[in-house]
C-alpha cells in the first residue's frame, strides 16, 4: 500500500436478499473495467457479524484483487464510517462507492484522478431535487402523478413532513452531488464545519440531510470554498449550473455516466417518454432559481452548523 495513492472504498452491507447480487455486480464490473489508475481497495465490512460463512463466500470473488477489510456493525449509516478513513488516512484522495454501484466505463478512476484538485469535491451524479421530495406541484405534473406522489404532496403541505422539510432543506431547485459516488480530497477534515460521526447518523432522514439538506456535503462544499463537480465519460467536470446537460444521473440517455448505482439502473429502464418526464422532474433549472440558491447558501451561519445536525441526531434519541 502506498501513501499517494488514492483510495477506492465500496461499502458491502448484509442488508436484504438482493445484497450478494450488489456485491457482485460491483466486483464484476470493477474487473471489466479497469481502473485506468494505481489505487487501493478499501471494503467496509457493515452488518456480517453473524454471517462470517456468507462473508468468506463473497470474497472469493476477489481472488487476485488485493484489498483490505473495515468491518463495522449495521447498526449506523455510512459517512460515520467514510469520516474514519478520511482520519486514518488524511493525505489521500478517497473515492466512496456505495452498495448499489456498477463502474460502466474503463479509465473509471482516471477519470475522476484527472480532475483531482484539494479545492473540489467530485462525483459521478449530481441533482437538483432530494429524493424524499415530490416533484413541484403544476397542474401538468398533478395529471401525471401517481397515487405515492399525490400522497407525497398532501403531506408537504398538511402533513406532518412539511415542517421538516421546511426547517431542513431548500425548496427547489435544491443542488447536491449525490453520495453514491463521491470522492473527497486530502485534508478535508481540517476544512470542513461539520462531517458525522457514526454515532451521530441514526436514521435514513440524517443521511438526507448530508446529502442534501441545508447544509449538506455540496452546502458545505461551497461554504468552505471547494467546486462540488460532477465527472463524465467525456472526460470533462461539470458545475453545478451544467448538471441537467451533463448527460449523467437522469440526463438524456445517461452516456457520460462513469459510476451507475440502483436509482441510475432504474432510469436506464424507462421508455423513452417516461425518461422525458422524469428528467423534466429533476431538471427544470431557471437560471434566477439557481441564483437564489446560492444567495441563500453564501448568506447561511456557519456557527450553527454543527447544531443543525445534533438536533436532528437529538430528535432519534428523545
Amino acid at each position: 500500500m502506498s501513501d499517494s495513492l488514492p483510495i477506492v472504498v465500496y461499502v458491502s452491507r448484509f442488508q436484504d436478499e438482493d445484497s450478494a447480487g450488489k456485491f457482485a455486480r460491483f466486483v464484476d464490473s470493477c474487473k471489466k473495467h479497469p481502473a485506468g489508475h494505481e489505487h487501493d481497495l478499501f471494503i467496509i465490512k457493515k452488518g456480517f457479524q453473524e454471517h462470517e460463512d456468507v462473508w468468506d463466500t463473497w470474497i472469493r470473488q476477489l481472488d487476485g484483487i488485493p484489498f483490505q477489510i473495515r468491518a463495522y456493525p449495521d447498526r449506523h449509516f455510512v459517512f460515520g464510517y467514510v469520516r474514519n478513513l478520511m482520519e486514518e488516512f488524511p493525505d489521500r484522495y478517497i473515492l466512496i462507492c456505495n452498495a448499489t454501484c456498477e463502474i460502466r466505463v474503463d479509465q473509471w478512476l482516471d477519470l475522476f484522478m484527472c480532475h483531482a484538485n484539494p479545492n473540489r469535491i467530485l462525483g459521478a451524479m449530481g441533482s437538483y431535487r432530494s429524493m424524499i421530495f415530490p416533484p413541484p406541484l403544476t397542474l401538468r405534473n398533478f395529471i401525471r402523478s401517481s397515487g405515492k406522489t399525490r400522497h407525497a404532496w398532501w403531506l408537504s403541505l398538511w402533513g406532518n413532513r412539511r415542517t421538516f422539510w421546511s426547517e431542513n432543506f431548500y425548496p427547489y431547485p435544491n443542488p447536491h452531488l449525490r453520495t453514491a459516488v463521491f470522492m473527497v480530497p486530502p485534508r478535508l477534515l481540517e476544512r470542513w464545519f461539520y462531517w458525522p460521526r457514526s454515532e451521530s447518523i441514526l436514521s435514513k432522514n440524517d443521511e438526507f440531510l448530508f446529502e442534501s439538506g441545508k447544509f449538506s456535503m455540496t452546502v458545505q462544499a461551497l461554504l468552505a470554498g471547494l467546486e462540488p463537480l460532477v465527472v463524465g465519460v467525456d472526460g470533462k467536470a461539470y458545475p453545478i449550473v451544467e448538471w441537467p446537460h451533463a448527460e449523467t444521473f437522469q440526463s438524456g440517455e445517461q452516456k457520460n455516466l462513469v459510476i451507475s448505482d440502483h436509482q441510475a439502473r432504474t432510469y436506464d429502464a424507462y421508455s423513452f417518454e417516461r425518461k422525458k418526464r422524469t428528467a423534466k422532474g429533476i431538471w427544470k433549472s431557471e437560471i434566477d432559481q439557481l441564483d437564489r440558491f446560492f444567495e441563500q447558501v453564501m448568506s447561511s451561519d456557519t456557527s450553527q452548523i454543527e447544531t443543525f445536525f445534533l438536533k436532528a441526531a437529538n430528535r432519534h434519541d428523545a
